[in-house]
């Protein structure tokens, strides 16, 4: 891919997955059954849908991985290019990646279940000049992503990191990363016998200047040049929360590229999260920026710098 730059304001390394949705009053005791309440097939995947968010919010994005020519890979592709995410990066993999969404509306509570996926193929940032961004969205240690950090501290792209789950190789990344934002899962699980501040700080310290926790209904604590800050989540009808933390981040990623303060990059992303929340699907309730505007002027009582 040379002769024509390809710029976007997000690029994205992760993999996309198929979720399969299913919806039940309650999940089941072992070895009994239960009628499902509904169904749905829908896009998922940290990264992609991270990125289905920034794009319905009016960025430009593409993602990098590994889709298969198989049935489920159809349906990952056409989703993305509906949602207006490029695909100019998509390398064939062997097989796609599922997942079984358990969305229990007794507990309003998600059950994951997936399978192992393909890497997103790492040459891509050794061999392609022309590719460019005005940051990078990654959520795993893996090779790709250890490519893309080195072709964007290159090019001076500041990094996204997106750590929900536990992996020791994250507090190591921090160093190269601009926005870590963690979930308390993962923080729960680093650093036992230390405080959350502890934590957030031995990030900044390590490198990063600015440091997010994501923690649900609790909303999400944040750390930066103004210190400590606690933003609130807002308060909805919660159908299904698959999804919520990847929407969180893209669309943080739109705050903080319209240079708005982390602090406010926060109160949009978690309003945007929220909404999402009120649809069955990671991507389904992913509002637009008009829907966004009007909640937080309905919620909010200001519709932040737009």
């Amino acid at each position: 891919m040379t002769g024509v730059k390809h710029s976007y304001d997000i690029v994205g390394v992760g993999v996309p997955y198929l979720d399969i949705v299913v919806q039940v009053a309650e999940i089941p005791e072992r070895n009994q059954s239960a009628p499902i309440a509904g169904y749905k097939l829908s896009g998922g995947g940290k990264v992609p849908t991270a990125l289905v968010a920034a794009s319905r919010l009016g960025l430009s994005t593409t993602l990098v991985a590994g889709v298969a020519n198989d049935m489920f890979g159809e349906t990952i592709r056409r989703e993305l290019e509906r949602e207006g995410v490029s695909l100019q990066y998509l390398t064939e993999a062997e097989h796609s990646a599922v997942s079984v969404v358990l969305v229990d509306d007794a507990t309003r509570s998600r059950t994951i279940l997936y399978s192992e996926s393909e890497a997103p193929v790492a040459s891509i940032f050794e061999s392609d000049r022309m590719l460019d961004a005005r940051l990078l969205q990654i959520s795993a240690s893996g090779n790709a992503e250890r490519a893309a950090i080195g072709w964007a501290k290159a090019k001076r792209i500041p990094i996204m990191l997106d750590a929900d789950y536990y992996d020791p190789a994250f507090a190591r990344m921090a160093q190269d990363v601009t926005l870590f934002i963690g979930s308390e899962h993962y923080f729960d699980a680093w650093m036992p016998g230390h405080d959350l501040m502890q934590k957030m700080d031995r990030i900044r310290q390590a490198g990063s200047p600015v440091v997010v926790v994501t923690q649900g209904e609790k909303g999400c604590m944040l750390l930066d040049d103004n210190g400590l800050q606690h933003v609130p989540a807002f308060a909805v009808d919660v159908v299904d929360t698959t999804g919520a933390g990847d929407v969180f981040h893209g669309a943080f990623a739109v705050g903080f590229l319209k240079g708005w303060s982390a602090h406010d990059s926060c109160v949009f992303a978690s309003a945007v999260s929220a909404m999402k929340c009120r649809s069955v699907g990671g991507r389904a309730g992913i509002p637009n920026i008009e829907e966004v505007k009007l909640f937080l002027r309905d919620h909010y009582g200001q519709t932040l710098l737009f």
